[in-house]
């Protein structure tokens, strides 16, 4: 009897476990069909939101999202493969605002770098990210970047070298420039010899690093030392020893005058003086400098 009782007891439960099972089911099903199928679920607005270099209408020309849709059918990823075809657009999210709107959350990579290359130029964010190829850089108030062999490059993926160890130490520094506030005061940098990094600011004076090594005190030095250098074009500061800080000032070779420019009679010899003056300049306005 008692045996009888229980599988009569395990029986009821697994049949109430069923019908509840069931009744779940149906459940899901109702509210499904209520949220593909009812008008109040269709999308009645799409909002942006941090945006301002790509408008509004570049972004929801690059989704799939149909005002009047089941918000519920709208497929997140397709959305956002579609707006990765927008340079500019760095981060995007996508969210449902029940129960008709859809919010699409951005953030945006901004113009820092220009590469030139062939007889373009390639413009990209400070992480190497390519946002755009260009013919003529004038107006582009964007540091250039000097020595980088580019390999290839695709709108929205990083650029590709062929010296991968050089360029992830070009990015070290510029992201240590960047950091430190002076990237967007340069106009060149120049890594053609990674030991030997040059860069130039707007301002007109250049700047030798050296290696990449001891930047921060290097930094701290070359900050200690700008007031008391003149900052016009053709003076330099040489930090390769920053224990030891040199600047002077290169003075452009003047442009030769009529007389200098005739040749010289036949038998004659013309001896250039214009190298050696040009380091005697040099020489005589280079002198050490010490941060106080």
């Amino acid at each position: 009897m008692a045996k009888n009782q229980k599988k009569k007891r395990k029986k009821s439960r697994v049949q109430r476990l069923k019908r509840s099972f069931i009744l779940l089911l149906l459940l899901i099903i109702a509210v499904s069909c209520v949220c593909l199928f009812a008008p109040v679920f269709n999308i009645t607005e799409v909002m942006v939101e941090g945006n301002a270099q790509v408008t509004d209408e570049e972004i929801l020309d690059r989704t799939s999202i149909v005002v009047g849709s089941n918000i519920f059918k709208m497929n997140k990823k397709s959305v956002k493969k579609g707006l990765k075809s927008l340079a500019y657009l760095d981060t995007i999210k996508i969210s449902r605002r029940l129960p008709s709107k859809i919010k699409i959350s951005v953030t945006e990579s901004y113009a820092e770098l220009i590469f030139p290359h062939a007889t373009g130029y390639l413009v990209s964010d400070s992480e190497g990210k390519l946002l755009e190829v260009i013919s003529d850089c004038e107006g582009w108030e964007v540091p250039h970047i000097l020595g980088v062999e580019i390999d290839n490059f695709e709108i929205s993926e990083k650029i590709s070298v062929q010296d991968e160890v050089k360029f992830d130490i070009i990015f070290d520094c510029i992201r240590y420039l960047k950091e430190k506030g002076h990237l967007s005061q340069l106009k060149e940098l120049d890594f053609t010899d990674i030991s030997n990094i040059w860069v130039k600011y707007k301002e007109g004076h250049k700047v030798n690093f050296a290696k990449f090594e001891d930047m921060e005190y290097k930094m701290k030095m070359l900050e200690a030392i700008m007031p008391q250098v003149d900052r016009s074009e053709g003076t330099y500061i040489d930090l390769t020893t920053p224990s030891k800080v040199f600047t002077g000032k290169i003075e452009p070779t003047p442009e030769p005058t009529q007389e200098a420019s005739e040749q010289p009679a036949d038998g004659e010899e013309q001896t250039s003086v214009e190298e050696d003056t040009a380091e005697e300049s040099t020489e005589s306005d280079n002198k050490e400098l010490s941060a106080a």
